[in-house]
């Protein structure tokens, strides 16, 4: 059986884990398809959260993934102002990084923005200590392999799967249609991927 699936405007849960795909859809500048429905939810959630009917939860692994995706959109894919300043011709932004790693100072005030973002929101953070002694049946390291193989995730996206049921999450915020595979998963959605 499928995820059960829930859009936007859908009554809230009373724990939500956040994925990494609402996040950088309602920070993305310039905004893409999904972009004003992210940030309406991100702003209902917000909203509810300040009064207590909603708990915002992400993972180290969403910073991670945030951080990434920052310093990847000031990067390229395409050689782009920053490169043509440094006189840079390598496209690929992994290793533009690995050639010239100063790159990151470039990238500061975005990330600056990004975590003053996170510290302003009213989400809680987990991170592998809070983990720790989850263990029942197994530790979330083993956890994530029969997701990845049943439902076909990536293994960060697994990982949060992992995470979010550890933390009690009653369902998964996400602007990704891979959660939409996952067995006993509420998936709160844009429209277009709730039908």
């Amino acid at each position: 059986m499928p995820a059960t699936m829930r859009q936007f405007d859908d009554p809230l849960p009373g724990i939500i884990y956040l994925d990494t795909s609402l996040l950088m859809r309602g920070l993305e500048s310039p905004p893409k398809e999904a972009a004003p429905q992210a940030l309406l939810f991100l702003e209902r959630l917000n909203a509810a959260a300040h009064v207590g009917q909603v708990t915002l939860l992400i993972s180290d692994l969403v910073v991670n993934e945030l951080c990434f995706q920052v310093i990847k959109q000031k990067l390229g894919p395409q050689v782009g102002p920053l490169q043509q300043r440094l006189g840079i011709t390598e496209k690929r932004w992994l290793r533009i990084h690995r050639q010239y790693p100063e790159v990151l100072e470039e990238c500061r005030e975005d990330i600056e923005r990004l975590y003053e973002f996170l510290l302003g929101y009213p989400v809680f953070v987990l991170s592998p200590r809070d983990f720790e002694q989850a263990t029942e049946p197994e530790p979330p390291y083993l956890a994530v392999r029969p997701i990845i193989e049943r439902f076909h995730l990536l293994p960060t996206d697994a990982f949060h799967v992992v995470y979010s049921r550890l933390a009690g999450a009653d369902a998964i915020a996400a602007v990704d249609p891979d959660f939409a595979r996952v067995d006993d998963l509420t998936v709160y959605a844009p429209a277009s991927l709730s039908c």
